[in-house]
């Protein structure tokens, strides 16, 4: 009787355990072809139909997906996403609630991301940016510059305290914010809520150089000036185009600055100082260094880790943009003795970043050139450093 009772209830465990399987594989089926179905609900869109997908060269951050009547779907890191709707025509009402509209033409728009002053610049957008949350004295662009001093561009308060009543008034009608803004949600919640679309720039996230500076094209798609866009961006990847053919120079560059602790802070290995470096023909210093436990592209050394790393370096360059104290090399070996036995100190090969380096993503491809020059001139150091834009030589 155990026997066949026991029989009898392995029997029924069996079953049910087929059961489950079979139910779990048609919920399988049934989730794989909602999947399916999702994608082709995407790519028509609302009803709109869709036409291509826009390649990019270098870009990972953004993508664009062309529908019918010039609708373009802008995908940004994957999940935050924005139609793009053409002058006189009106997004579709059943239009996913996820999506943001992007009613074109922009005609006041406001910035609070710097980086992208310099991509509206080169795209011929800069008469439709209206407000910025950059202080005028704070420019290092100098279309910026001009367009702040006569009062073409205004000033309307920090990203995260902006003047709401001011933008309301005069019409702002888009804003493009930094990620920042996800630090301060209540002031994207205002913004949208007073009608003005919040469009978050994430070019600064790009592993390649010119992967930022491609943005400038879905710029020029914003504000009408595609053409534009198109044809300076591909004078940048023109630019440096020679030298994919070009062998490694053999010479090892450290990028740093000293904070207040006395700490050396570098970029992390796939930073794109330190692939711009890699693309100009050098080697990173400070490749061996431990990656970033944070999110941050930079990690902070000892002093003696530091030395480890960059004592033999070739050529040391200085973030004069974040620590404006040192102007030359006494600076430098004020901030520590031991900086006298570096190899870079020595040779008189100390460098500086100027101040246009963070806000000029508009011309990466410059910077490496510059880079370029530095390790292979041979006419001397001061001479390479006469007209340069984002480098300068410290004596």
């Amino acid at each position: 009787m155990k026997t066949r009772y026991f029989l009898r209830s392995a029997a029924r465990s069996m079953a049910a355990v087929l059961f489950c399987s079979l139910f779990l594989l048609c919920c399988s089926r049934k989730e794989s072809r909602a999947a399916d179905s999702g994608t082709v609900q995407d790519a028509s869109l609302a009803g709109m139909r869709y036409v291509r997908s826009i390649p990019n060269t270098y870009a990972k951050m953004f993508s664009v997906d062309e529908y019918e009547g010039g609708f373009r779907l802008v995908t940004v890191n994957g999940s935050m996403r924005y139609l793009l709707v053409p002058e006189g025509a009106s997004a579709p009402q059943s239009l996913p609630q996820d999506i943001t509209v992007l009613q074109q033409p922009f005609d006041a728009l406001y910035l609070a991301s710097s980086p992208v002053m310099a991509l509206m610049c080169r795209a011929g957008a800069l008469p439709q940016v209206k407000f910025c949350s950059t202080a005028a004295d704070k420019w290092y662009i100098p279309e910026a510059v001009e367009a702040m001093r006569s009062g073409a561009v205004r000033y309307v308060g920090k990203y995260d305290s902006p003047d709401f009543e001011l933008l309301l008034s005069e019409g702002a009608d888009i804003a493009v914010e930094s990620a920042m803004i996800f630090h301060k949600p209540q002031v994207q919640e205002k913004l949208e809520s007073l009608g003005i679309p919040v469009f978050v720039d994430e070019s600064s996230y790009e592993d390649h150089p010119l992967g930022r500076v491609e943005w400038v094209r879905l710029y020029g798609m914003f504000m009408g000036k595609e053409a534009v866009a198109e044809s300076f961006f591909a004078e940048q990847v023109q630019m440096i185009a020679p030298l994919e053919k070009e062998a490694a120079l053999g010479k090892s560059v450290a990028f740093f600055y000293v904070n207040s602790d006395g700490m050396a802070v570098v970029r992390g290995t796939d930073d794109y100082i330190a692939r711009m470096i890699g693309i100009a023909g050098g080697s990173y210093a400070c490749a061996g260094i431990p990656e970033s436990k944070t999110d941050s592209s930079t990690v902070q050394l000892s002093m003696e880790e530091f030395y480890q790393s960059a004592r033999d370096a070739d050529f040391l360059v200085y973030n004069t943009t974040i620590d404006k104290s040192v102007k030359g090399l006494d600076d430098l070996l004020a901030k520590n003795s031991v900086f006298a036995d570096f190899k870079a100190v020595k040779e008189h090969q100390v460098w500086a970043s100027k101040n246009y380096l963070y806000q000029g993503t508009d011309n990466l491809a410059g910077f490496i050139m510059e880079m370029r020059q530095v390790l292979t001139d041979n006419a001397g150091a001061d001479k390479a450093a006469a007209d340069m834009l984002f480098l300068e030589h410290l004596e």
